[in-house]
C-alpha cells in the first residue's frame, strides 16, 4: 500500500514539473514574442514625396535627378525679387540641361540635384542666403562660381552652338580669367550685387548676368571676357 502511493506520488509529481516546464517555456516564447514585434511606425519604408516635387522619391541617395521642370518650378516660384535666378522659366529650362545631373542627397556639389535641394528646402525658408545655391551658378555652396560660370560660358557661347564666339578656348583658361574677377556678394547682410547685378562694372556679377543675356543676344558673348566692353 505504501509502495503504491509512493509510486503515485512520484507519478503526479512528475507530470506537475512537466506541466510547469511546458508553461514557462511557453510564457518565455510569448514574452521574446511581443518584445520583438516591429512598430509599424519605425519599419514602415513607404516612399515619400520628394521635397522638390520631381517625380523621384526621397529616402535615399538612389535614383534619378530631379527633373529640370520640377527644379525651375521651384526655383522661380521661390527666388523672386532681388533673389530671382533666373529671367524667364524657359531660361532655367536652358541652364539647367546644361548642368551635371548628380545624385539624390547632393547639398555642396556643382550639380542639378544640389541646386534642386535648395531651391526646395533651404530657399523656402532663407531665399536670401540660399536662392543663390539654388541658381545656376551655385552660389559657392553647389560648385565654385568660376567653375559653373565657365562650363555655362563654354556651352552658351560657341560656334558650335551658333550662339557667338567663346572669349576663351578652354574651360581652365576661362577660370584662370574669372579668378582675377571681383564677386558682390548680395549675402545676408543686405550689401553687394549677386547673381543680378548692374550690366556694368569689372565683376563676376556683371558677367553672370551678360551670360544670361547671351541667351537671347549672342553679341553680349563679348562681354564676358577680360577686356568686356560693358563689365568695365
Amino acid at each position: 500500500m505504501h509502495r503504491f502511493r509512493r509510486t503515485s506520488y512520484v507519478v503526479l509529481l512528475t507530470a506537475f514539473a512537466s506541466a510547469a516546464w511546458t508553461f514557462a517555456c511557453s510564457s518565455d516564447d510569448s514574452e521574446v514574442a511581443a518584445t520583438t514585434t516591429p512598430d509599424a511606425s519605425l519599419w514602415d519604408a513607404t516612399p515619400v514625396a520628394p521635397l522638390d516635387g520631381s517625380t523621384k522619391t526621397d529616402g535615399g541617395n538612389s535614383g534619378p535627378s530631379p527633373t529640370c521642370e520640377s527644379y525651375c518650378k521651384d526655383v522661380v516660384d521661390t527666388c523672386t525679387g532681388d533673389n530671382a535666378q533666373y529671367g524667364a522659366p524657359e531660361e532655367c529650362i536652358w541652364f539647367c540641361a546644361r548642368m551635371p545631373e548628380g545624385s539624390l542627397g547632393d547639398k555642396d556639389v556643382d550639380t542639378l540635384a544640389c541646386r534642386a535641394y535648395h531651391a526646395s528646402t533651404t530657399a523656402k525658408t532663407d531665399a536670401k542666403t540660399w536662392c543663390a545655391a539654388a541658381g545656376p551658378f551655385g552660389g559657392g555652396v553647389c560648385g565654385d562660381r568660376c567653375g559653373a560660370f565657365c562650363k555655362l560660358t563654354l556651352a552658351v557661347c560657341t560656334a558650335k552652338t551658333g550662339t557667338g564666339s567663346s572669349p576663351w578656348a578652354s574651360e581652365p583658361d576661362c577660370v584662370t580669367a574669372c579668378a582675377g574677377f571681383d564677386y558682390l556678394d548680395g549675402g545676408t547682410d543686405g550689401g553687394g550685387e549677386g547673381a543680378n547685378g548692374p550690366a556694368y562694372g569689372d565683376t563676376l556679377n556683371c558677367r553672370l548676368r551678360s551670360l544670361r543675356e547671351a541667351l537671347r543676344d549672342p553679341a553680349r558673348c563679348a562681354d564676358l571676357a577680360p577686356d568686356s566692353g560693358a563689365c568695365r
